[in-house]
């Protein structure tokens, strides 16, 4: 209201930083028709990246589905899955350049204007900690999905789908104050990658489809999805706001939509014209 600038904030040091990141992995999957109307299909993959203290990262996953019926109208499909995911490099390159020391965050509180150099109080600079015993995130994926042929040219199909990740990434203050003051006052937080926060989701799916070719190649289809994704995280260097109690940091993830609905046609109605429709 007073027209004079709240913070000011510059980051300066040094920017030119050398380091290597590597990332193997490695699959195997196999089909196997037990009978006529079941196949299972089991996969292994290991997963290694450099920088991460856990180096076995074996996930196994497996997927079958069954047709009961000799016409093949009903299909039953099932999976399971353990799945790693990769840590981003850009985080282990933060860690390096805002090390409080090669390159610094300048924040002042209201600063003067345009010099802000010339009054206001500069904070210190936070500084951001690689954790050598970190875990490669992990998630576990089951869905369980009957597919059903409903008429000669419809199709009917639902899915369930329940997942829960572990050792996701946030950030452990190590530099919280303690009666009004911090620990080491050379800097404001001090943010360290811990690996320890988790997510669950559920969803529902129904999608029916329709299909005649014979007829202006027509193709409608219709879906509709309900489901719930909660974290307690928001990201890698999120602090927490009760210290380490991740128990009261549950809430919708950034993927959290209850409902979704969708729909789509595609025809030809004339010769060399084609028309579609999503909703």
């Amino acid at each position: 209201e007073a027209g004079r600038p709240s913070n000011f904030s510059m980051r300066i040091g040094d920017p030119n930083i050398t380091y290597s990141a590597h990332q193997v992995g490695l699959y195997l999957q196999d089909d196997w028709r037990v009978s006529r109307g079941v196949l299972i299909t089991p996969g292994i993959r290991y997963g290694f990246q450099s920088h991460v203290g856990d180096k076995g990262n074996l996930s196994p996953r497996v997927t079958a589905a069954w047709s009961p019926l000799r016409n093949g109208n009903l299909t039953v499909r099932g999976s399971y899955g353990y799945f790693y995911d990769w840590i981003s490099g850009g985080l282990y390159k933060q860690t390096l350049l805002v090390d409080g020391t090669r390159i610094r965050d300048i924040n002042m509180v209201n600063p003067s204007y345009p010099d802000p150099g010339a009054g206001g109080a500069a904070a210190p600079s936070n500084q951001y900690l690689w954790s050598d015993d970190l875990l490669l995130p992990n998630a576990h994926r089951a869905n369980v999905g009957v597919d059903r042929v409903v008429t000669k040219n419809g199709r009917l199909s639902a899915t369930y789908n329940f997942g829960w990740g572990r050792n996701l990434l946030r950030g452990r203050n190590l530099n919280t104050p303690e009666g009004g003051l911090r620990p080491d006052p050379a800097f404001a937080n001090i943010v360290e990658l811990q690996s320890d926060a988790g997510s669950r989701t559920h969803t529902l799916s129904v999608n029916y489809s329709f299909v005649r070719l014979d007829w202006k190649r027509a193709f409608m289809m219709a879906n509709y999805t309900i489901g719930s994704s909660r974290t307690n995280t928001t990201g890698a260097f999120s602090l927490p706001a009760n210290g380490d109690n991740l128990d009261t940091e549950w809430g919708p993830s950034q993927g959290d939509i209850r409902h979704r609905a969708g729909g789509s046609l595609n025809m030809s109605p004339w010769r060399d014209l084609s028309f579609g429709l999503n909703v």
